[in-house]
């Protein structure tokens, strides 16, 4: 069965926000580094540290929370946090359909 995880990245002020489906958490880590290319706020230098520091690393788990866990590094452009959160979809209606267009009204309402 596969999960929804979501990736919160933290470099310095910056900060990244992602979802993946993944069947644990360390396939949700390997499934984000794979698409680093996404995550507009990491250098091209840096997505290689990142991949090559934490690949295979294993999450550590935050105490005191359930589904939550944590990884580190160090890269070219200062220090790289990464929390790892097992995200529930219940009470997210519409999670896996499409986004429906909303549109704006012009005039008075009746």
């Amino acid at each position: 069965m596969r999960d929804l995880y979501t990736v919160i990245l933290q470099l310095g002020e910056a900060s990244s926000v992602t979802q993946r489906e993944a069947a644990d958490v360390r396939r949700a880590l390997a499934g984000w580094l794979g698409r680093l290319e996404r995550v507009t706020i990491v250098s091209s230098l840096d997505r290689q540290l990142l991949r090559s520091n934490l690949l295979g690393g294993q999450p550590v788990r935050v105490s005191g929370v359930r589904n939550v866990w944590y990884v580190n590094t160090s890269i070219k452009s200062g220090h790289a946090q990464v929390h790892i959160v097992k995200t529930s979809r219940t009470g997210m209606p519409g999670l896996s359909e499409q986004p429906k267009a909303r549109t704006k009204r012009s005039g008075p309402r009746a």
